[in-house]
């Protein structure tokens, strides 16, 4: 009898398991993901270089400029800080108070006002004669600008003893100037961020960031503008074209969009930090220039969810804001089918 051949078994080829970090449900170029974490994590070291991924992409200067200096109560138990993003280190851009400081309202003004104390954006590279002086056979200037972001936080730095008091940081969702608001008008907003200058909470922040195609873009004049106008947008995007107040020392300084309201002892200090983000293009940029992306989808993803986390943060008082905009993010890339991962997303998730 013939010995039938033993059939042998093939073995079972092992399967590829997936790669837990091979997937997110955030599809960003690089440059989106940036701008999103200029936005909501302005400090960290990875929005270095943020640009906004704004359709048609264009090389550009990415500037990272830091102001820091200390707000005190004024002699009403009041304090203030009041910021017009900027693009230009000569002109006065962030306004605070002092302890001889004796109003209860926010007080943004070059007009000479007891306790009322100035603050360039110093260490931005240009000058508003840079962005507004136009040559007279293009009628372009030498240098434009936008601001990728601007966030201002405060830390109380004064004794135990006096501890104490309310901090209200507010960002205005549609850049109304906050100019002129009691503590309690400011608190009355949605968006605003309340803090007790506590041990376990030692910092209170807001951004702000563009909101328009206006923003978005390279800041330019419209010829309906205004010249006193023109010069406000081009030097301080965010502010609408408006003037810091209609007092005329005060015509060719932007209005003030984002700061915050503090109460409390008299005399009683905090810290404040405010870091811009920012791009230049143009002749005086030239030598600098980097390459950026446009990212339309992108750019609707982090501004939507942005938005959305400038609303919940009030409701999620313990949550940091990057945390809250994480979540977002997430929420708003899933809904919007977004399933694929690039370079971006994947930065973009680890730092957040």
């Amino acid at each position: 009898m013939k010995k039938q051949a033993k059939k042998t078994q093939k073995s079972p080829r092992p399967r590829r398991q997936k790669s837990k970090t091979s997937s997110s449900p955030l599809q960003l170029t690089e440059c989106a993901a940036k701008y999103a974490i200029a936005i909501a994590d302005p400090w960290n070291p990875g929005a270095v270089g943020a640009c906004v991924p704004y359709p048609p992409a264009r090389p550009s200067r990415k500037v990272t400029a830091f102001t820091r200096g200390i707000v005190s109560i004024g002699t009403a138990g009041f304090g203030f800080i009041a910021v017009s993003p900027s693009l230009i280190n000569n002109f006065a851009s962030i306004w605070h108070s002092e302890s001889s400081f004796v109003g209860t309202t926010i007080n943004a003004t070059m007009a000479s006002t007891i306790g009322v104390t100035p603050v360039l954006q110093a260490n931005l590279p240009y000058s508003r004669d840079d962005l507004t002086t136009e040559n007279s056979t293009f009628f372009t200037t030498s240098v434009q600008g936008r601001v990728v972001s601007c966030s201002i936080s405060l830390k109380y730095i004064g004794t135990e003893l006096n501890r104490g008091g309310r901090l209200i940081c507010y960002s205005s969702p549609d850049h109304q100037s906050i100019n002129g608001l009691t503590a309690s008008q400011l608190g009355a907003r949605l968006e605003a961020e309340f803090s007790t200058p506590g041990s376990s909470r030692e910092k209170c922040w807001v951004t702000s960031f563009g909101i328009s195609d206006e923003e978005f873009g390279f800041c330019s004049a419209s010829p309906a503008d205004s010249a006193t106008s023109s010069v406000i947008l081009r030097s301080y995007p965010f502010s609408l074209g408006e003037p810091l107040t209609s007092n005329s020392l005060d015509a060719n300084y932007g209005a003030t969009p984002l700061g915050a309201i503090i109460t409390g002892v008299p005399g009683n200090q905090f810290e404040f930090e405010v870091v811009e983000h920012v791009e230049y293009i143009g002749t005086l940029a030239q030598a600098s220039l980097s390459e950026s992306s446009a990212d339309a989808d992108g750019l609707a993803l982090v501004q939507t969810a942005a938005a959305q986390a400038i609303r919940n943060k009030p409701s999620k008082p313990n949550k940091p804001f990057k945390k809250v905009l994480k979540e977002e993010l997430i929420k708003v890339g899933k809904e919007a089918g977004k399933a694929a991962l690039q370079k971006g997303g994947l930065m973009l998730l680890s730092m957040l």
